[in-house]
C-alpha cells in the first residue's frame, strides 16, 4: 500500500506497465500531480510502484518541474515501444507551458530501461 499526502493526490492516475523488475509480475505507475517539488507547487512526479510487494522502485519527474503543471494527472504502459526486453510508459503535466505557450500541457514518454526520458 502507497500513501501521500492529501495534497498529494497519489493515485489521481494509476497504470499497469508490465514487468520492469524482472519477477514475472506486472508492475505499475501511480500519478500525484499536487506533488511540491522545490517551490514549484503542483508540479507532481509518478511513482513506479513494484506489483508484487507495493515497494517503490522509481520517482519519475518532469526534466524541469513547472509550478501548477499537475504532471503525473494521466498515466499509461506503452508496452516496448523502443524494441527492448523492458515497458516503456507516458505521463502528462496537462498545465505545463511549452514555450511561450501558457498551460498547454505536455506528455512525456520514459524508457523503463533506466527511466529516461526518451527523446524524439
Amino acid at each position: 500500500e502507497a500513501r501521500g499526502a492529501p495534497e498529494d493526490k497519489l493515485g489521481k492516475s494509476a497504470a499497469i506497465i508490465g514487468d520492469v523488475t524482472g519477477d514475472e509480475t506486472l508492475d505499475f505507475a501511480a500519478g500525484a500531480p499536487g506533488v511540491t517539488i522545490g517551490f514549484a507547487g503542483n508540479a507532481g512526479i509518478v511513482e513506479l510502484r513494484s506489483g508484487s510487494s507495493g515497494g517503490l522502485l522509481r520517482t519519475l519527474q518532469e526534466p524541469t518541474p513547472q509550478q501548477a503543471a499537475n504532471f503525473g494527472s494521466a498515466v499509461a504502459g506503452l508496452g516496448r515501444i523502443n524494441g527492448d526486453d523492458t515497458p516503456d510508459l507516458v505521463a502528462s503535466a496537462p498545465f505545463g507551458n511549452v514555450g511561450d505557450f501558457t498551460r498547454a500541457g505536455r506528455v512525456h514518454a520514459f524508457s523503463a530501461v533506466k527511466f529516461r526520458l526518451r527523446r524524439p
